[in-house]
């Protein structure tokens, strides 16, 4: 079975996901939606969200806050590259030129503000307790992340372990919150969301 077999798989709640996205990137701001659009039209391959849907099929959750959840995993990680672009000073994203280059640095910024603002708003609306902990520790490790390699930037000492916690901090954490929010979901023993959580990060 190939990656795109899965994607396949799980087409009818990937689109649920997106009209979710949809819904909740409405403002009568016009930047936001703009600025947002052009990063989320962009080719992103809906990875994150692939594998909170897979988890909690996993773990036999089939409620309506997958998909919100879903949705609350992308804008996290949509906003972490608006900031990201602005922190690295870049020219393009995913092979066009990058939202700040367009609208600006504090456009970015603002507008990766908001969907960190959304994303927490839709997931209370989930009012799952152990979700708001895992996703409020996992933003605040990637926060530290990108403070992190801002300060290793040029540094020709870094070393083959500042270099890990760079790429676990910024990526590979949120990568492991997807799969863990399946079995949170999905109410599983605790060993099993630790299994899901350890899956995340090796992946």
């Amino acid at each position: 079975m190939q990656l795109q077999d899965v994607f396949s798989h799980y087409g009818d709640d990937l689109k649920r996901v997106e009209a979710l996205m949809d819904l909740h990137l409405r403002s009568d701001v016009d930047m936001i939606p703009e600025v947002v659009g052009h990063l989320v039209g962009s080719g992103g391959k809906r990875f994150r969200p692939l594998l909170l849907l897979v988890a909690a099929d996993l773990c036999r959750y089939r409620g309506e806050h997958r998909y919100a959840l879903a949705a609350v995993i992308e804008f996290i990680h949509t906003a972490s590259l608006l900031h990201d672009d602005v922190v690295d000073e870049a020219k393009t994203r995913r092979g066009r030129t990058s939202a700040n280059n367009i609208w600006g640095n504090s456009a970015s910024v603002l507008v990766g503000d908001y969907l960190y603002s959304k994303a927490f708003k839709l997931m209370s609306e989930a009012n799952n307790l152990a979700v708001i902990k895992l996703l409020s520790t996992t933003s605040n490790t990637m926060a530290e992340g990108e403070v992190f390699q801002l300060m290793k930037c040029g540094d020709v000492r870094i070393t083959e372990k500042d270099y890990f916690s760079i790429i676990e901090k910024k990526t590979a954490v949120l990568i492991s919150a997807a799969c863990a929010i399946g079995g949170l979901l999905g109410d599983v023993a605790e060993e099993k969301v630790q299994a899901l959580t350890r899956f995340g990060m090796r992946l």
